[in-house]
Formats: C-alpha cells, structure tokens, sequence
C-alpha cells in the first residue's frame, strides 16, 4: 500500500506545477503575429479591388483597331498550335520475365 501515497504526491506535484504555468498573453509578438502568412498572400494574389477606366482603354495604331474590328465581328484569328522542342515518349511493361 506504499504506491498509494507516491502516486498522490505525484498527482499533487503536477498541479502545483500547472498552477506555474504563465498564461499566454497578447503581448509576445501577438502585433505582428500572422505578418508571413499576409506578406505571402499579398506577393501571389492580384489586387482583388482594381481600378477600371469608364471607357475602353487608349490604343494607338492601325494593328490595335483591326484587332479591335475582328473581335467586335466574331472573326479573331486562332492562335497558332504550340509544340514542344523535345518529345516524350513513355514505355510501360509487364512485370514477368
């Protein structure tokens, strides 16, 4: 019956200690806290608010006013198709001899 007064003071001497223990204040860092995780944010996210002009933006050039034309009569060009310079090729096979 000697383990039962070790065990109590045990649990006694883990109470005591928890009561020691500082709360977590605001005052650590807490101003600053989340300053990555914004800073990141704001280097990958296009501005969510942008100004936009009344009318339609200022073009110079005949090249701007023909691409204008086609795209108001439905006649855009198709954009060329893009390759690659190296090919991939992939094998598979069975797992036998």
């Amino acid at each position: 019956m000697s383990q039962t007064p070790s065990f109590a003071l045990a649990v006694a001497a883990v109470l005591m200690l928890a009561g020691c223990q500082q709360p977590i204040t605001a005052g650590a860092g807490a101003e600053t806290f989340g300053d990555a995780v914004n800073r990141n944010i704001a280097a990958q996210v296009v501005n969510p608010d942008p100004e936009h002009p009344a009318g339609p933006p200022d073009l110079e050039g005949n090249r701007a006013a023909i691409a204008i034309g086609r795209y108001q009569t439905d006649q855009v060009k198709q954009p060329r198709d893009f390759r690659t310079t190296t090919s991939v090729s992939i094998s598979t096979s069975s797992g036998g001899n």
